[in-house]
């Protein structure tokens, strides 16, 4: 029989009354992405929880029914058998991240692919007719009332696709200091030191500038621009500042992909789950993390053959094996060019704090866009991945 959460609260009551002094360790709780162990976990404890509920479906078992005789039945059987402990045990996560994500797992309109210009346009009438009533609004577009929330988020009556203008770029920049200074208002014993003249220099943590940005408020004030757009731009424009004036080009040279490729064999991890991109950054140099998950999707998308096929593990070991050799020998014909190569140190040291003088200063390069990271191709790569698809 489970204990009751009541029976458990006096057992860890009386071991501290018989161990005073102890200190107890807790469990490490994950983050980001769930990973194929945790996914099987769950579905486990789902099927548990249906042969003690005798509900047959997982979708009944998870969602509000709209009864309210059937909602009081069923909550009363989730109480009776401990739902959410239950539903959380073995995986390391607060019970309601692991609710969530059964409800995208099981929900009876998930994975519908793409939103289709009739959808868009029935999302728009539909959202002008009951406003934010998600779940309303979910259950006549046939989607998930997250993929409705998500795909609402991104839709501007004047969206603006291609290349921002400058005056874009410096609106953006304003926001963007205006959020970053609030920060500092707020929590100003952990994220400022400063330094004592009649022009004080703040500093920012370096976390802090692309960490819990409230992206849909920021769109919300650029009149043309989405939440992911903004939020690209602000890391390619993160990733110039923070590099001292390097371009995000600089950075897609042949030793950094070496250097991110062998951290990463390094690492021996099988689920990309278990990746700590934070701690990745310095094998590239000072970019944000959102840079370093893009390189590595790019690396694979670009040189692994059926790569949606492969695990994690096995797309970083073809990449060791295969790629890296490759682009060793390419550096070694282009040794004369060597101002075009990366530092071959796998872990390079990292700045941890910024001035905002640095982020947000004035000046002009003299180009009217920074580079789009997505769409940067090297001269050299299309023949190495010709070559890579040739030996397979």
């Amino acid at each position: 029989m489970a204990e009751s959460p009541k029976d458990c609260h006096t057992r860890v009551v009386e071991a501290e009354q018989k161990n005073p002094g102890r200190i107890y360790k807790g469990i490490s709780i994950r983050q980001g992405k769930f990973t194929e162990q945790e996914n099987q976990q769950l579905q486990k404890n789902l099927k548990e929880l249906m042969e003690l509920t005798g509900i047959q479906n997982e979708w009944d078992l998870l969602h509000v029914p709209e009864s309210v005789e059937e909602m009081i039945r069923i909550r009363r059987l989730k109480m009776n058998n401990l739902f959410c402990c239950k539903l959380a045990e073995d995986i390391p996560r607060p019970w309601k991240c692991v609710y969530q994500r059964a409800k995208r797992m099981y929900h009876p309109h998930r994975c519908k692919g793409r939103y289709s210009e009739e959808e868009l346009n029935k999302l728009r009438r539909l959202q002008v007719e009951y406003g934010n009533h998600w779940k309303k609004i979910a259950k006549f577009m046939e989607r998930s009332d997250g993929s409705v929330i998500c795909r609402a988020k991104t839709m501007k009556n004047s969206l603006k696709i291609g290349p921002w203008s400058k005056e874009e770029e410096m609106a953006l920049m304003k926001i963007m200091e205006e959020v970053l200074r609030k920060k500092i208002q707020e929590a100003p014993h952990d994220l400022i030191s400063a330094v004592p003249n009649s022009n004080t220099l703040i500093s920012i943590l370096r976390e802090k500038l692309y960490k819990e940005i409230p992206w849909f408020a920021i769109a919300d004030k650029m009149e043309r621009r989405n939440w992911t757009q903004c939020r690209q731009k602000w890391m390619n424009i993160l990733t110039t500042k923070m590099s001292g004036g390097v371009r995000p080009i600089r950075f897609h040279n042949h030793q950094s992909k070496i250097n991110l490729i062998k951290r990463l064999y390094l690492l021996n991890i099988d689920d990309v789950g278990d990746v700590d991109w934070e701690d990745l950054c310095s094998a590239v140099g000072d970019v944000p993390p959102l840079f370093v998950q893009k390189m590595f999707y790019k690396l694979k998308v670009r040189y692994v053959p059926d790569w949606p096929k492969k695990s994690f593990g096995g797309i970083v070991d073809f990449l060791h094996d295969e790629i890296v050799p490759k682009l060793e020998e390419i550096i070694k014909k282009k040794e004369d060019q060597c101002s075009l190569n990366g530092s071959s140190d796998l872990c390079q040291s990292l700045q941890h704090e910024f001035k905002l003088s640095d982020i947000f200063d004035d000046d002009d390069d003299g180009e009217d866009e920074f580079e789009n990271i997505d769409t940067l191709e090297e001269p050299t790569g299309t023949s190495l991945q010709t070559s890579v698809r040739e030996t397979n």
